[in-house]
C-alpha cells in the first residue's frame, strides 16, 4: 500500500508538472501570437511610414507644382485681362489724341473738311433738341453714331461748331473700336456743350442727351475739379440706361487749348469678364473681379449683365470671410494666405483699378492627395492594408489558432480529458497530421500506462498474496517460536525443578551407601530419590540372580514369559 501511494503521488506530481509545462507552452504560444501580431503591425507601420514619407514628398512636390501652375495660370489671367483692358485704354487714348488733334487744327484755322453727316443734323423745335436721326445716303447706320443735344443746331458760336465737327469726325474711330473690341457696348463723346455722340447709332426716341448725363461718373470724373491730372479713369459699376444691364466705363477728358470740353468713353458689359473668371479653377474655387469701390464686376455665379443692381464684395463672400473684407482689399499680390479655412490669392490689374481675388475652401488632406497625385498611393496603401490583413488572418487561422488548439489538445489529452479533434473544416491540412500524432502518442502512452497499471496491479496482487503467505508463515513461525519458547520455558521451569547430582558424592566402597550433607549414610536408592524425582523398581540382574540362585533357568523362563505377554 505504501508503494502504491508513492507511485500515485509521483504520478500526480508528474502530471501537475506536465500540466505546468503545457500551460507554459500555451502562454508561450500566446506570447508568440502577440509578438507575431506586433511584428505584422510594425511591418505595416514601417511600410505605412515609408509610404507616407514617399507620398508626402510626392504630395509636396505636386503641391508645389500645382501652386506654380496655379500662379502661372493666375498671372496669365491677369495678363489676359490687362491685355483686354489695354485695348480699351489704348482706344481711349486714340480717341483723345484724335479729338484734341482735330480741335488743335480747327483752332489754328487749318482747313478741315466739314463732316458729311453735319448737314444731316436737324432741330426738333417743338421738343428743344437736335438729332442725327435724319441721316441719308450715302451714310449708313453702322457708319455713324447718333449725335443729340439740347437746344438748336443753328446760330451757335464757332467753338460750338468746332466741338460738333470734332465729335462727328470721331465716328470712323468709334466704328473701328466697336468692331475690333467685341465686348464694347457703347463708344461715345459727351460734351459740356450739352450734346453726346454715341455709337452704335440709336434713335433719339430711345435715347438722347439730357442734363442728367452730365452728372454721371463717365463725365464728372473727367472734369478738372475731379481729374486735374487729365488721366484716364474707370467708373463704378452701374445699370445702363438703354437696357444693356450692368457695365463699367473707361473714359478720358478732352481739352481744347487747356479748356475742358468733355470726355470720350467706352462702356463695357461685365459678361466677358464673367466668362474669363468662370473658366478658372472650375469646381475648385472662385475667381472674382473687384473695383476700387468694393463693387464686384465679375463672379462665376453671383453677377450677370442682366442684373438690375450692383453687388459688393460683402454680398458675395462666404460667411467665414466677411469679417475680413478689409484684409482682402489689402491682400498682397502673388501671395497665398490661409484665412478661416480658405486659401486666398490675389493680384491687381495695371490697366484698371481692379483687383482679381481668388478663394477656395481648403481641401482635406485625403482629397488634396487624390487631387494632386491621384488615387495611386491610397490604392497602394489600401492594398498594403488588405495584404497585411490577409497575412494576419492567414497567420491567425493557419498557425496561431491551430497552435493554440494544438496546445489545448495536448493539455486535454495530458489531463486524460479526451477531446475529439476539431471538425475537418477548422483544422488546416498541415496540422491534421500533428493532431493525429498527438492522439496516437497519447493513445499509445495511455495504453502503455494502462498495461503498466495492470501489471502493477498484478504485481501488487502477487505481492499481496506473497505478503499474506509470508505473513502467515511468519505467524506460523511466530506461533512455532512461541510454542518453542513456551516449551523452552517449560523445560527451563522443569529443569529448574530437577535436583541435579553434581560434585563429589561420598560413597562407601563396600556397602555402597552414600553419605548426605548431614553426615548420614543412606542407601543409594534413598539418596537418589531424595535428590531427584526418580523412582526405583526393584529387580535382579542375572549376575545377582546367579549369585543368589545359582542358575539362570528361572530368569530365562521369566524373561520369555514376559516377552510373550508384551507381544500379546
Amino acid at each position: 500500500m505504501g508503494s502504491e501511494n508513492v507511485s500515485l503521488s509521483e504520478s500526480t506530481d508528474a502530471r501537475i508538472k506536465g500540466n505546468g509545462d503545457l500551460s507554459l507552452m500555451e502562454s508561450q504560444v500566446s506570447r508568440f501570437h502577440k509578438r507575431q501580431s506586433l511584428s505584422i503591425f510594425l511591418a505595416f507601420f514601417i511600410l505605412f511610414i515609408v509610404l507616407i514619407i514617399m507620398t508626402g514628398r510626392q504630395y509636396f512636390a505636386a503641391q508645389k507644382h500645382e501652386r506654380a501652375m496655379f500662379e502661372r495660370a493666375f498671372q496669365e489671367k491677369i495678363v489676359y485681362l490687362n491685355h483686354l483692358l489695354s485695348d480699351v485704354t489704348d482706344s481711349i487714348d486714340g480717341m483723345r489724341i484724335m479729338a484734341e488733334a482735330n480741335l488743335m487744327q480747327s483752332r489754328h484755322g487749318s482747313r478741315l473738311n466739314q463732316p458729311f453727316e453735319f448737314d444731316c443734323l436737324k432741330d426738333v423745335l417743338d421738343q428743344g433738341f437736335y438729332t442725327l436721326d435724319g441721316f441719308h445716303f450715302p451714310i449708313e447706320e453702322n457708319m455713324i453714331g447718333n449725335l443729340t443735344g439740347i437746344g438748336s443746331i443753328e446760330h451757335r458760336d464757332n467753338d460750338f461748331y468746332r466741338d460738333i465737327h470734332m465729335a462727328l469726325n470721331l465716328n470712323p474711330l468709334f466704328r473701328t473700336i466697336s468692331e475690333s473690341l467685341k465686348n464694347v457696348a457703347w463708344v461715345y463723346y459727351t460734351s459740356k456743350n450739352d450734346f453726346i455722340n454715341i455709337y452704335p447709332w440709336v434713335s433719339s426716341a430711345d435715347f438722347r442727351f439730357s442734363k442728367e448725363i452730365l452728372s454721371h461718373e463717365f463725365y464728372t470724373l473727367g472734369t478738372p475739379e475731379r481729374n486735374p491730372n487729365r488721366e484716364k479713369f474707370w467708373t463704378q459699376v452701374y445699370v445702363d440706361e438703354y437696357g444693356k444691364g450692368l457695365m463699367t466705363t473707361c473714359a478720358a477728358p478732352i481739352y481744347d487749348n487747356g479748356r475742358f470740353l468733355g470726355t470720350v468713353a467706352i462702356d463695357l458689359t461685365i459678361d466677358f469678364l464673367n466668362t474669363i473668371v468662370k473658366h478658372f479653377a472650375i469646381n475648385r474655387g472662385v475667381m472674382c473681379l473687384i473695383n476700387d469701390r468694393g463693387q464686384v464686376l465679375a463672379h462665376p455665379d453671383a453677377i450677370t449683365s442682366k442684373d438690375q443692381a450692383t453687388k459688393t464684395l460683402d454680398e458675395i463672400l462666404p460667411l467665414e470671410l466677411k469679417p475680413s473684407i478689409l484684409l482682402l482689399s489689402r491682400l498682397p499680390d502673388g501671395k497665398f494666405i490661409r484665412l478661416h479655412s480658405f486659401n486666398i490669392y490675389g493680384g491687381h490689374l495695371t490697366q484698371a483699378p481692379l483687383q482679381v481675388l481668388y478663394y477656395e475652401k481648403a481641401r482635406p488632406m485625403a482629397t488634396s492627395v487624390i487631387d494632386l497625385i491621384g488615387p495611386g498611393p491610397l490604392v497602394v496603401l489600401g492594398m498594403l492594408l488588405i495584404l497585411i490583413a490577409i497575412v494576419f488572418v492567414i497567420t491567425e487561422k493557419q498557425f496561431i489558432l491551430p497552435s493554440k488548439d494544438f496546445v489545448r489538445h495536448i493539455i486535454n489529452r495530458s489531463q486524460k480529458r479526451y477531446a475529439p479533434i476539431l471538425k475537418e473544416s477548422k483544422i488546416p491540412k498541415a496540422w491534421k497530421a500533428w493532431f493525429e500524432i498527438i492522439n496516437t502518442v497519447f493513445s499509445e502512452n495511455e495504453e502503455l500506462t494502462h498495461r503498466i497499471l495492470n501489471q502493477n496491479e498484478s504485481l501488487d496482487l502477487q505481492v499481496k498474496q506473497r505478503t499474506a503467505e509470508l505473513e502467515k508463515e511468519i505467524e506460523e513461525r511466530k506461533a512455532t517460536e512461541a510454542e518453542k519458547e513456551k516449551l523452552i520455558t517449560q523445560l527451563k521451569n522443569t529443569l529448574s525443578e530437577i535436583k541435579i547430582l553434581q560434585g563429589f558424592i561420598p560413597i562407601c566402597s563396600n556397602c555402597k551407601k552414600i553419605r548426605d550433607d548431614q553426615g548420614y549414610w543412606n542407601q543409594v536408592e534413598n539418596y537418589i530419590q531424595q535428590h531427584s524425582k526418580a523412582t526405583f523398581s526393584h529387580s535382579m540382574c542375572p549376575e545377582c540372580s546367579d549369585k543368589l540362585y545359582g542358575s539362570e533357568t528361572w530368569y530365562i523362563k521369566m524373561k520369555k514369559n514376559k516377552e510373550q505377554k508384551s507381544w500379546q
